[in-house]
């Protein structure tokens, strides 16, 4: 079964990573210097999926 599309879920409050999210939504915290919705799209690209 082939994957072509992906749905990126970011909503939320982000309330379990208090206080990181008092400043930043969570989808644009960092982690090595790559947000998290960052590497979400590299992950989907990195799987050949063309719709996201």
């Amino acid at each position: 079964m082939k994957i072509n599309t992906a749905l990126i879920l970011c909503a939320g409050y982000g309330k379990r990573l208090n206080p990181l999210t008092l400043t930043e939504p969570k989808p644009l915290l960092k982690i090595n210097e790559i947000t998290l919705l960052e590497n979400c799209i590299n992950l989907i690209k990195f799987l050949g999926i063309k719709r996201y």
